[in-house]
């Protein structure tokens, strides 16, 4: 059984328009990440001197409607994710992107409703 998709654009669409209110949609995201994942460094006791808090940034990328938000120092994982034998897990990059998740979702959504 064969099974064809066909998807026709209409051409009177204006695209880039939904391109710059999606980007605008993400990099607003990824903001909003970067902010949350500070916060709960902070709520989560993880902040002893303030490098890690300093580390977490929001970036755009070289490719096109990408974003990343990161933390910078080196023992960001250990914290996250915990170690076998030191510290138990103080998650703060995750729960960020969690909560922000919906977010999202419904901003990307809102694009899509502008095409119509």
């Amino acid at each position: 059984m064969d099974m064809n998709v066909e998807v026709a654009i209409n051409p009177n669409l204006d695209i880039s328009k939904f391109g710059r209110r999606l980007e605008q949609a993400l990099k607003l995201s990824a903001f909003k990440v970067e902010e949350g994942a500070k916060q709960n460094i902070v709520d989560n006791n993880s902040w002893v001197t303030g490098d890690m808090f300093r580390g977490v940034r929001a970036l755009p990328t070289t490719r096109p409607l990408t974003w990343q938000v990161v933390s910078e120092m080196e023992y960001s994982p250990y914290v996250e994710f915990g170690t076998v034998r030191m510290r138990r897990a103080k998650p703060f990059l995750i729960p960020a992107l969690k909560h922000e998740a919906k977010n999202f979702q419904k901003a990307v959504e809102d694009c899509i409703r502008t095409l119509s």
